[in-house]
């Protein structure tokens, strides 16, 4: 009897050890699920605040894109008086795929050379005039040069430029030496040559090299 007694007694406390063990499992596993929800919560939130300011740079980005675009064609638009001698036709024309301005090469040099002609230095002190006003003097000017896929070939022309990497760059360097010297603010310009490799139209015929041939101006506000 007393046996049974003491059996009872041992198993009674057995379940009231194990429930109270059970109690603090939960307890602790409770306290671990709130520390992991409070984590995922922070996570979530700067998650959150990085999608609002991606979507805040990328609504910026866009409405710069439109802006530039719309003031190179504004530039073009006001730079149409500019004739190539006595014969009709835009020295500057927009350039809607890139949102620059492409200035007509033939007339600003001579084949083969990088040396800027007197029509074409006439025709970049306007351009200074008006990169000067008050709708353009705070952006960024980069003139990059560009070449058709004709090899340098004469001697005069290899020993001064080597290939058309060097041709595109030297032509980008004199128009914005030209730049300069008409008052462009030499810490608004930047260089960039592409020599043959980003034409814009295939080099497929006589015409089509020389819209290749060409030095392009973007305006940009990155310092």
């Amino acid at each position: 009897m007393i046996t049974s007694r003491i059996l009872t007694a041992v198993v009674a406390g057995s379940l009231l050890l194990g429930a109270g063990c059970s109690a603090r499992s939960d307890q602790v596993l409770m306290d671990e699920l709130r520390t992991e929800n409070a984590r995922l919560s922070q996570e979530l939130n700067a998650l959150q605040e990085t999608a609002r300011n991606l979507e805040i740079e990328r609504n910026y980005v866009q409405e710069e894109n439109i802006r530039l675009r719309a003031q190179a064609e504004g530039l073009s638009q006001q730079l149409r008086s500019i004739r190539r001698g006595d014969v009709d036709g835009d020295v500057f024309r927009a350039n809607p795929e890139t949102g620059g301005v492409t200035v007509d090469h033939d007339m600003l040099f001579r084949l083969g050379s990088a040396e800027v002609t007197t029509e074409g230095e006439a025709a970049l002190a306007r351009l200074a005039e008006v990169l000067n006003g008050p709708d353009y003097r705070d952006a960024v000017i980069v003139i990059e040069g560009h070449t058709d896929d004709t090899p340098v070939t004469r001697e005069q022309t290899v020993r001064a430029f080597g290939d058309n990497w060097g041709l595109s760059a030297m032509r980008a360097a004199s128009v914005i030496r030209v730049l300069q010297s008409k008052g462009i603010d030499a810490k608004r310009l930047r260089g960039s040559f592409s020599g043959e490799h980003r034409p814009a139209v295939p080099n497929t015929s006589r015409e089509n090299k020389a819209q290749n041939r060409r030095v392009e101006i973007y305006l940009t506000l990155q310092q």
